[in-house]
């Protein structure tokens, strides 16, 4: 059986991927490793920084050397896009033949969403997929409120990172029908 590699789209809220580590986890489909595909932007830095810290050490997920976008915030063109799109292509042609991929689109620029869940279409995955999570616990997870790491402590963080919510106010996978894409 192959190992699972989540690959996933980040942006501010480190939260959407530690979730989504919890979240697969709880179907039985825990990943292996996670590559992350993310911008420049320091603010997207420090999410990854976090990730860092606490995924390998709380989850036992290895993690690969990020996938940096060769552009600075965001997908500002035809020429960028046409990268992101290559970029996108050829992380899934590398994870495929080795893992079963598990595709998260929640965070990260919505270009970079919109065209890795193409890429999947052509390429393929196990399953895409994106994290809803209640905006009262989303707003609370944005890398520019976490940053000011000194007003939590440690405890506090990894309860912001990986959530123990119940029912109708807890984060849950929403399920995309690579068919229909």
């Amino acid at each position: 059986m192959k190992e699972r590699m989540l690959i996933a789209t980040l942006g501010e809220s480190p939260a959407v991927v530690t979730e989504a580590i919890d979240l697969l986890s709880e179907q039985g489909e825990c990943p292996d490793s996670i590559c992350i595909i993310k911008t420049k932007d320091p603010e997207i830095d420090e999410s990854f920084r976090l990730i860092t810290k606490y995924v390998p050490k709380l989850r036992g997920v290895k993690l690969e050397t990020p996938i940096e976008i060769p552009i600075y915030y965001d997908i500002d063109s035809k020429e960028a896009a046409e990268e992101f799109t290559k970029l996108a292509k050829d992380t899934l042609k590398k994870y495929n033949n080795k893992y079963e991929c598990y595709v998260c689109i929640a965070g990260g620029r919505k270009a970079m969403s919109v065209i890795l869940s193409l890429a999947v279409k052509s390429h393929g995955a196990k399953k895409l997929f994106h994290i809803w999570v209640p905006g009262n616990l989303e707003k609370k997870t944005q890398a520019e409120d976490l940053k000011r790491l000194e007003k939590y402590s440690e405890k506090e963080l990894i309860n912001l990172l990986f959530p123990k919510l119940e029912g109708e106010r807890r984060p849950r996978i929403i399920d995309i029908p690579i068919a229909d894409i």
